[in-house]
């Protein structure tokens, strides 16, 4: 009887010992295979335990195995605690850590994965573990010590490549200093460049006051052109260098759009903003503060200056909420233009859900804003709604080149009603409705290239017939980014 408990003692102690075969929690066999103390130790106690308690540990640790590969690792945790607290082995103390880990009990995995390091310093797969809760925790220090020991143990290939991508991450989240630039040319085809309705002659006798008709010049009316278009922006990110807390991002773009019929139509933008961030684990509140410059028609339009705060919360992974709202104050450069300046205020809540590993994003958009001028013919208010959606396919390799398509497309629809009559021989106020569709396919060639097509729509009805109009626009471009 007495050799038989011997037996069974030392087939449990080869089971909780070998129980990782060569995928062990160390790189090395030899080392998976060496008894440590923790070992010894556990073999002595094993040989006080009655045969009924060995076959109950037995009991309990298959149950526990079967839990952990089907990835039950709530309901396997409780039960490898159990065994450690009565026979623990480093096998036991890798399965606690591993299960914890994957449990969400990063304290319990944290404090096993440690102490199998104080048994014995050399195993990097433990450290490389533990390396990895300190990464995804935001704890970037303790996280590249451990890495850097691991990397000087000469582990296999793929694990020192792993390591050199974290290494490179950690380095990513840490510095102070970050920034990105892209710019692209592009030809435009545009079939309504003035907004304009297609008849030359206006007949809104029920809106007019006596006047009956009005013509408009040729180029107030619907006219088709080609542009070319440039565009360029760059940001530069300063950071403490923490992966939640405050950082300073500050942007700049330009937009230049030449027409080769109609110069009167050009169009060039460029706007500077800067201001603080805060990121926290699930918000994001963004304050930045701006000037944009304006010229039309190849002379000075307006300034603009305008402050737009915002705060974003992810409720999880799969769904936030992003609310905005934006203040601003245009300066119309000629004296005719003077009664056009204006205070714009924009309210805006746009909830987002997220699929496919946050690789498509769908986004509702509701908003209002009104335009307050010094003139109430050019002052408005109204509601404006969007639906977007955003996908990224899986990059994919085309004669040897590694390519990435991204599609967006929204629809928008939005109100304004204008104070005033637009014109004075017009007796009601002006309201106008416009939906607009956008669709954006960009193909993104090595890492630094791309080249995108874009198509918009806009419908703008108004109740003055001189308002209404159609737009088709045609875009494609071709770009870098760095």
């Amino acid at each position: 009887m007495r050799i038989k408990l011997i037996v069974a003692i030392a087939l449990l102690f080869l089971l909780f010992t070998n129980s990782f075969g060569a995928g062990g929690y160390s790189y090395d066999k030899k080392k998976n295979a060496r008894v440590s103390e923790v070992d010894k130790k556990a073999f002595e106690k094993l040989k006080t335990l009655t045969k009924e308690e060995i076959k109950a540990l037995d009991e309990k640790l298959a149950k526990a195995l079967i839990l952990f590969y089907d990835r039950e690792f709530d309901k396997a945790v409780p039960i490898f605690q159990e065994i450690s607290a009565q026979v623990e082995t480093m096998d036991i103390m890798w399965w606690l850590a591993s299960c914890a880990k994957q449990a969400g009990q990063l304290e319990v995995a944290i404090q096993k994965f440690k102490e199998m390091l104080a048994a014995d310093p050399e195993l990097g797969r433990v450290r490389l573990e533990l390396a990895t809760i300190y990464f995804n925790t935001g704890q970037f220090k303790i996280a590249k010590e451990e890495l850097l020991i691991v990397q000087k143990s000469n582990p296999p290939k793929g694990v020192a490549k792993n390591i050199d991508n974290m290494l490179t991450a950690i380095h990513d989240q840490t510095k102070l200093f970050d920034w990105s630039a892209r710019a692209s040319v592009g030809w435009l085809i545009d079939d309504n460049i003035s907004a304009g309705p297609k008849a030359g002659i206006i007949n809104d006798t029920d809106l007019f006051s006596g006047a009956g008709a009005m013509s408009i010049g040729t180029e107030a009316q619907e006219l088709a052109s080609a542009a070319s278009v440039t565009t360029a922006s760059g940001n530069i990110m300063y950071d403490i260098g923490q992966k939640n807390g405050l950082i300073w991002y500050s942007t700049i773009s330009l937009y230049n759009k030449s027409y080769i019929d109609y110069g009167k139509f050009n169009y060039f933008m460029t706007d500077v903003s800067t201001g603080p961030w805060w990121i926290g684990t699930r918000d994001i509140v963004k304050v930045p503060v701006g000037w944009t410059y304006n010229e039309y028609a190849n002379e000075i339009l307006s300034n603009v200056l305008h402050v737009d705060p915002s705060y974003e919360h992810h409720f999880n992974k799969s769904f936030s909420v992003k609310g905005l709202y934006s203040y601003s104050w245009s300066d119309y450069w000629a004296l005719a233009n003077a009664t056009m300046d204006a205070y714009k205020h924009k309210v805006e809540l746009s909830p987002s859900a997220y699929f496919f590993n946050r690789k498509h994003m769908l986004t509702l958009t509701g908003g209002y804003e009104a335009n307050d001028a010094k003139d109430n013919k050019y002052s408005y208010y109204g509601g404006y709604y969007a639906l977007s959606y955003f996908m990224s396919l899986p990059t994919q390799t085309i004669m040897t080149v590694p390519t990435n398509t991204e599609i967006f497309a929204q629809c928008k629809w939005q109100e304004k009603r204008y104070l005033d009559p637009a014109l004075p021989i017009y007796n009601d106020r002006r309201r106008d409705e416009k939906t607009s569709l956008t669709a954006v396919i960009s193909q993104n060639i090595l890492d630094n290239y791309f080249v995108s097509f874009t198509y918009t729509f806009a419908d703008n009805k108004s109740d003055m017939e001189l308002y209404r109009y159609e737009q088709n626009t045609y875009t494609f471009n071709v770009g870098c980014k760095f």
